[in-house]
């Protein structure tokens, strides 16, 4: 009796479940990125953030920045400046009440230059108000940024695919062990079907061989005959009017030559 390895139903669900996740948190990640304005910075009070920015001008040292705040809670810390672009550190105070903040940094020698764009510092009063305020889906439903769950379901994805790589592995050698080879190209022509059957293996299959055709539960359908073999493929026609469908295989019956007769 003919038998492959039960399909594998944990796998495939955990492969759709991972996958499902991964996609959702790759558009909320590439939306929300658009979305969100690099200018804001979201805040609890006694927290830091780092935090970076273009000047309209060049300055040669940190020393030379500096920048305002209507809030005295909001400090900034320069940390490195490279050509125009300034990155810091923003200590929120824990005294700075929730509200809208504008922090605004400038070239301390020119006071009267055009300024850039202002960061726009919001700071709340409790987390779920902080991840609430985010345009990510998943930051205001878990509280977490979208990119982590891209991490956290990227890691059962590929889990998933590697046990169903082995399953297939495992179920197409026992399939080779009782001479079953599944089809592989299936092309339709005016006048027939051509067919192309993985030979890969132990059992071999030759020019002139006559083979069972078996339909996708492992169940005889019919009968085609082997026109040559080339590159780990085997090459069939068979006439239109035969049950075969993509997924369908092949066997090779025991005790069968080289030229499909019986020994």
């Amino acid at each position: 009796m003919l038998s492959r390895l039960p399909s594998p139903r944990f796998i495939r669900r955990l492969g759709v479940i991972a996958g499902v996740l991964f996609l959702l948190s790759v558009a909320d990640t590439f939306v929300s990125g658009h979305l969100d304005d690099p200018q804001t910075v979201r805040a609890l009070p006694g927290s830091r953030h780092a935090v970076n920015g273009t000047l309209t001008t060049t300055v040669s040292s940190l020393n030379e920045l500096s920048y305002r705040s209507a809030n005295k809670g909001l400090r900034l810390l320069f940390i490195d400046l490279r050509g125009r672009i300034w990155r810091g550190e923003l200590h929120v105070g824990d005294s700075v009440s929730p509200g809208s903040y504008e922090l605004q940094v400038f070239d301390s020698r020119q006071p009267g230059v055009e300024m850039p764009v202002a960061h726009h510092v919001l700071v709340f009063d409790s987390a779920s108000a902080l991840n609430a305020s985010y345009p990510s889906i998943c930051r205001k439903a878990i509280g977490i940024p979208p990119w982590w769950l891209v991490i956290a379901s990227l890691l059962p994805l590929i889990g998933a695919l590697l046990l169903s790589y082995l399953h297939s592995a495992r179920n197409e050698a026992l399939l080779e062990r009782q001479g079953i080879f599944p089809i592989l190209k299936l092309s339709r022509l005016k006048d027939r079907w051509e067919v192309g059957i993985g030979v890969h293996g132990e059992q071999k299959i030759f020019a002139g061989d006559l083979l069972r055709l078996l339909n996708a539960r492992l169940e005889p359908v019919g009968e085609l005959r082997i026109i040559s073999v080339r590159d780990a493929m085997a090459h069939a026609a068979i006439e239109l009017s035969a049950d075969i469908a993509p997924g369908y295989f092949v066997q090779k019956p025991p005790g069968s030559s080289a030229s499909g007769f019986k020994v």
